[in-house]
């Protein structure tokens, strides 16, 4: 699978860019601004994780959504040729942020990240400290959205 990079274009469309990025994995095309009216993004509130869900559904794309998860669990996922989207706490920003799993080794978790660039790393015991979100109106730990056709 091979991911196109794309940077977001607004402070708060993380979550349409990494959208972008997933769907070019599948070889499905979407601008953000297309992506910020399907999702719903706004400045004020971001993009709320049920509204992923509802253009996953739209797109009829197979997906499997969670909180509470683990590493374990997005390792099999990344096997299981998943394209992985997440929701963690950016403590340089402070604020919730969407980016896209690329791979993970032992040590460290590899990102396709809007805000930060394609080549976006984290040891993974770090990550699990900032793998939540403070400001989304149902607060969850560890939450992802998988996608695959």
């Amino acid at each position: 699978m091979s991911l196109k990079y794309y940077p977001q274009e607004t402070e708060y469309s993380c979550g349409p860019a990494a959208m972008r990025i997933a769907l070019s994995g599948l070889k499905i095309e979407k601008s953000e601004e297309e992506l910020i009216k399907l999702l719903n993004t706004s400045a004020k509130h971001g993009t709320y994780f049920q509204d992923f869900i509802l253009l996953t559904k739209k797109l009829k794309l197979s997906y499997i959504s969670e909180a509470n998860s683990s590493i374990s669990n997005l390792t099999n996922l990344l096997k299981n040729k998943y394209i992985i989207i997440i929701c963690y706490y950016s403590k340089k920003e402070q604020c919730d942020h969407f980016s896209v799993v690329k791979k993970m080794d032992k040590e460290n978790i590899y990102f396709s990240d809007p805000w930060f660039g394609q080549n976006h790393k984290y040891s993974l015991s770090y990550f699990q400290t900032i793998w939540r979100n403070i400001g989304r109106p149902n607060p969850a730990k560890k939450w992802f959205l998988a996608i695959k056709k």
